[in-house]
């Protein structure tokens, strides 16, 4: 049951009612600020470390929560199997939550 009218459609609010457009417009909020907290943290990514970037890559995409960017989890499981690309990847990550607080 797609719902994707409801973005641009006049009359969506009418045909789904109140309560359910509302829910759309919030998670499509939500998205929208999940992919452009993505790219801030992948802006912020050294471009010729191409690993982190298919890591956090592989991780948003993965992830199906709109509230979280990906699950931190996944990326710690990589600390036994990689750990220089885990501490450069946490690295990044640390850098763009202290700039995404200024």
């Amino acid at each position: 049951f797609d719902l994707g009218c409801a973005m641009w459609c006049p009359k969506a609010k009418e045909c789904i009612g109140p309560e359910r457009y509302s829910f759309v417009s919030e998670t499509v909020e939500r998205e929208n600020k999940r992919k452009k907290d993505f790219d801030k943290l992948i802006s912020i990514i050294d471009k010729k470390d191409l690993d982190v970037k298919k890591l956090f890559t592989k991780l948003y995409l993965e992830n199906k929560n709109s509230t979280k960017l990906f699950d931190t989890k996944k990326l710690y499981a990589i600390k036994e199997t990689n750990p220089g690309l885990f501490e450069r990847a946490t690295r990044y990550y640390s850098n763009f939550n202290t700039v995404d607080l200024k």
